[in-house]
């Protein structure tokens, strides 16, 4: 994506804000993450223009503020095209080069692609400030592209419904899930023997049974603890996981933690804008 200087430049004419080439172009080259959206962001900002990264649905189209810079993929190479106008069916933009176009939508959304927005986004979502180290469950994959921490509730809807999906991307090598739960108050309740016994699974070492063990949890429409702790049978180790349950505690309450399931992508929180359902997404065009 090297035609960071044309986009710029582009954008900076359809706003009527002088410049010069050299200025601009020095900018660039000396931006430490050049070549990306985030060097044009930043760029631009020099002159005042505020820019916001978005990931935005076909039905929303007609609200984007013009002009705007979109990502692209064209055989395999990505770049960043400008758009002036949309009128009908039809883009009116600026390509690579930042010669005039114009195409259909339907062209348009087959070469469009997220992996610079998401990553924009990501960069500036909340950050991680306490290390996780072995919080929780680790499933680990030898190679993954995404770091994923998921922070949940064993009685959690939602924790339910996002957890096949990042199973799948975990059997697929895309990333490495942790799994961190955030206890009640009391360790003592029906909502804390659970966690405890799946950290008590987690303890044998056996990853198997332990996606196992989560699979059938979670993919159960009624949570009975009995039948699932009857399945696992423990000599004493739930005892074992206090400490554990306190340690995760700590950490949800030093990261600010107010809902499950929260979810962190290489250590920043994910935006909001997206879900885990789109990380498979973004790695097949990575």
């Amino acid at each position: 994506m090297n035609n960071c200087f044309h986009t710029s430049g582009k954008i900076l004419e359809l706003l009527k804000i002088p410049f010069t080439n050299n200025y601009l172009k020095e900018e660039i080259l000396s931006h430490p993450q050049f070549p990306s959206l985030l060097t044009i962001s930043d760029v631009l900002e020099k002159y005042h223009i505020n820019t916001l990264p978005l990931r935005i649905g076909k039905e929303k189209l007609d609200q984007i503020p013009l002009p705007c810079i979109v990502q692209v993929r064209v055989q395999g190479k990505e770049y960043f095209q400008t758009l002036s106008h949309i009128t009908g069916d039809s883009f009116s933009g600026y390509d690579k080069m930042g010669k005039a176009f114009k195409v259909s939508k339907e062209d348009f959304f087959n070469l469009k692609s997220d992996p610079v927005i998401f990553g924009s986004l990501l960069s500036r979502s909340k950050k991680i400030n306490n290390p996780t180290g072995d919080l929780g469950i680790l499933l680990r994959n030898v190679s993954p592209r995404f770091q994923v921490i998921k922070v949940c509730n064993p009685y959690c809807g939602p924790c339910s419904e996002a957890h096949p999906e990042l199973e799948r991307l975990v059997e697929e090598g895309i990333i490495d899930l942790q799994i961190i739960f955030f206890p009640n108050n009391s360790t003592d309740d029906l909502h804390a023997k659970t966690i405890s016994h799946l950290l008590a699974i987690n303890s044998k070492g056996d990853p198997k049974v332990m996606q196992e063990a989560l699979d059938i949890w979670y993919a159960a429409e009624k949570k009975d603890y009995a039948v699932f702790a009857g399945r696992y049978p423990m000599n004493g180790e739930l005892n074992q996981q206090q400490e554990k349950l306190l340690a995760m505690k700590a950490w949800c309450e030093k990261e600010g933690i107010t809902h499950t399931p929260t979810f962190f992508i290489n250590g920043h929180q994910l935006p909001e804008e997206y879900s885990i359902a789109d990380i498979k997404e973004i790695y097949a065009y990575a």
